[in-house]
């Protein structure tokens, strides 16, 4: 998954929305909008609950690049986001939505316009 990919998901409010979280809940990584780190203290417990993915700075946040510091849930969370954010149109939908002057469907729900808009040119 790339880092604009993973934005739409944080900016869609994923991290608050309990349905993408089931495997992170249940193994008690993830409570009211919040997931552990991935980082541990001395003790071998996790240092924090955070509501988006630690940033490691600009040089990792390039939009078509892969993101970076997010744990085994998040990216589970993410798959379980986008599959229902991105489902293929059925044929009548799609007709009907490129006959009326309508856009591609893309990832996340957003045309490929809207992402590149969102991000810059190379977001795909």
């Amino acid at each position: 998954m790339t880092v604009a990919q993973y934005e739409c998901f944080v900016e869609a409010g994923g991290y608050g929305q309990e349905q993408w979280w089931p495997e992170a809940h249940t193994a008690g990584f993830w409570e009211k909008g919040k997931v552990k780190s991935r980082y541990r203290d001395e003790e071998g417990d996790h240092k924090e609950w955070r509501e988006a993915p630690d940033n490691s700075g600009d040089v990792y946040r390039c939009a078509n690049h892969p993101v970076v510091d997010v744990n085994w849930f998040e990216a589970v969370a993410f798959c379980h986001w986008l599959s229902k954010a991105s489902r293929l149109p059925d044929h009548a939908t799609h007709r009907g939505t490129m006959g009326a002057g309508g856009t591609a469907y893309g990832r996340a729900g957003l045309s490929v316009g809207q992402i590149k808009r969102k991000r810059g040119s190379d977001a795909i």
